[in-house]
């Protein structure tokens, strides 16, 4: 009966997140198609530069307590506790940023002449984007820890809307080009922060006297190697921006970046709803000391990953080049075969994580470091050969190629401490009805000429045929009984 009650907590967390992360994923390529509109490919291609830059200093100052928050958080109870794990928490954060603003800062206004008014002010705002950022990273981590679901669902909606909402009004009404698009992010991250630490009542655990060394040095032990592992990861998923920028130009640079978002938009969705709905389940399981139901409910998670990424990357690949042209100016039609490769790599990413499940419920991160370490120095070597030749296109490949590389070191090695399976009967009818509505697709898109409503029409139809072919197969019959079942309580419960 208990694990009952996991797998249907788990399911009902992950059809949440998923429901809200396809919202923003919508959110996401209509932002992409408007600022294709908004600005030229070279444009694109400096806007890209600064958020890649803006995540990967993110990552590497703080992504190591952003996972510990994540990790311990509900290990905390009672508001004594709770005000020495905050405290400790944002004392952190504070002295970290602190430091990155004063140095920063010193360096533009210094260089401020040699920059020019514009590049100091684009710089400026960047500055104080990685603050708010960096802050809001923590914040949802600690609503996802919590599961306080439904505010983090809205929340990351509704920020996602009002970035693009924000960025339209400050290029288009006040003319601001890339450095409003950058203001947007950083208005609207700001709201953000003050919501969530409204909503969990943060200033009243808030206290510099209860900082605490004991929870630091936990922090360190657990999170510091994900520094490395942090640093090797944006590497392996954002140095290609840079080399294709360095060897074919900012122009090249957005054409890359802008597919690049298609795949990377809709799989993070994925990655993102599964893992935030499955992962706080897995972790109570292996706090019991029960690995056996453990492995249990990773095989679970893996199945629900596999149940709508299997999907998405073959669907994006069959209406790649229909999803550049409706969505994006012409200059960016030629890179839609960036969207299969990364699809791929981005496919191999989400399994991937699971795997590196083995070692992060042990502590054990150092070889998740190792294994993408490796990765990374397979995809920068192989682009710094290839792309002065081939161009962006064989970044794209390479990108798979190193997430292969990644996903097969993680499999063979962490089966040994933590093993998911999947039984091939439920491989072949995934595969399966992804393949028919392949075929679907393909037969609809070879009769008529796609537009905008005719790929969202083809986007229904492919998933409608998918689910239809997985229900007929009994795949799901049960999530399928489980939905109707939810839905019918909840309306009895407002009849009542």
């Amino acid at each position: 009966m208990e694990t009952s009650n996991f797998k249907a907590r788990m399911a009902k967390d992950t059809l949440l997140y998923a429901a809200a992360k396809i919202l923003e994923g919508i959110i996401g390529l209509v932002t992409l198609s408007t600022f294709t509109i908004l600005f030229k490919s070279e444009k694109y291609g400096d806007y890209n530069t600064i958020i890649t830059t803006v995540n990967i200093a993110c990552i590497f100052l703080l992504e190591w307590l952003v996972q510990s928050v994540f990790r311990y958080i509900n290990s905390y109870s009672g508001k004594m506790k709770l005000t020495v794990f905050y405290s400790t928490v944002f004392t952190i954060w504070g002295a970290i940023n602190s430091i990155v603003m004063i140095v920063s800062l010193s360096l533009v206004f210094a260089l401020r002449n040699v920059l020019g008014e514009s590049l100091f002010s684009l710089i400026l705002a960047s500055v104080f984007m990685l603050l708010g950022y960096s802050a809001t990273r923590i914040l949802f981590s600690l609503l996802g820890a919590a599961r306080i679901i439904k505010l983090n669902l809205i929340l990351s909606v509704l920020s996602a809307g009002l970035k693009l909402v924000a960025t339209i009004v400050l290029v288009k009404a006040f003319n601001m080009g890339i450095f409003g698009a950058v203001l947007g992010n950083i208005l609207v991250d700001a709201l953000s922060v003050f919501i969530i630490i409204w909503r969990l009542k943060l200033h009243n655990y808030i206290r510099l006297g209860f900082f605490s060394k004991r929870i630091l040095n936990k922090f360190i032990k657990y999170g510091f190697p994900l520094v490395g592992l942090s640093l090797t990861m944006s590497m392996l998923n954002m140095s290609d921006r840079y080399i294709v920028r360095f060897f074919k130009g900012a122009s090249q640079q957005g054409i890359y970046a802008g597919n690049y978002a298609v795949a990377s938009a809709v799989f993070t969705m994925i990655l993102f709803a599964v893992m935030r709905g499955v992962y706080p389940t897995i972790l109570k399981s292996w706090k019991a000391n029960d690995k056996a139901r453990t492995e249990e409910m990773l095989s679970h998670a893996v199945r629900y990953f596999l149940l709508i990424a299997v999907p998405s990357a073959v669907g994006l690949s069959v209406l790649s080049p229909y999803i550049a042209r409706v969505m994006m100016e012409p200059e960016f039609h030629e890179g839609s075969s960036v969207i299969i490769w990364v699809s791929t790599g981005m496919f191999l990413l989400g399994l991937t994580e699971y795997c590196n499940k083995a070692w992060e419920l042990t502590s054990s991160t150092g070889r998740i470091f190792k294994n993408s370490l490796i990765s990374c120095g397979v995809n920068i070597a192989a682009n710094l050969i290839l792309v002065p030749i081939y161009g962006y296109k064989a970044a794209a490949v390479n990108t798979a190629l190193a997430y292969l590389v990644y996903f097969l070191l993680a499999y063979t090695m962490g089966r040994k401490i933590l093993k998911w399976t999947i039984p091939a009967l439920v491989l072949a009818r995934i595969f399966g009805s992804a393949g028919i509505m392949a075929l679907v697709i393909c037969a609809i898109t070879a009769a008529v000429d796609v537009n905008l409503p005719i790929l969202i029409l083809l986007v229904l139809i492919g998933a409608a045929t998918y689910f239809s072919v997985l229900f007929l197969t009994g795949e799901i019959k049960g999530e399928v009984r489980q939905i109707i079942a939810y839905v019918g309580k909840r309306l009895s419960g407002n009849r009542a």
